[in-house]
């Protein structure tokens, strides 16, 4: 072999171990990559569901003031009280023919 001498072959060999070194460098950095995707993913779902929760309790929150906003409305308490008054004249009409 007149054209391939020693010291080509060991460039050669050089090379070709740099490339099988860069690719399991390259493997090792993929899979690192790959595990820090799943976390990630991992993490933006478990934020999802909070903030799931957190809209579900405002929404809630939300209708049970406007329930008790209505409640507390000042022709509601006005009538309310009407009604309390009212039933309390009844109440008395009834006392006062039961002792009769």
């Amino acid at each position: 072999m007149e054209g391939i001498d020693i010291r080509l072959l060991v460039t050669v060999g050089g090379m070709a171990a740099t490339v099988i070194a860069a690719s399991a460098v390259v493997k090792a950095s993929v899979k690192v990559l790959q595990d820090q995707a799943r976390d990630f993913e991992k993490r933006l779902r478990a934020v999802d569901v909070r903030i799931d929760k957190a809209t579900t309790q405002i929404e809630t929150l939300a209708q049970r003031q406007g329930v008790i906003s209505s409640m507390m409305d000042p022709n509601t308490m006005e009538r309310k009280s009407r009604e309390i008054q009212r039933l309390r004249t009844e109440m008395d009409f009834v006392q006062r023919k039961i002792k009769e």
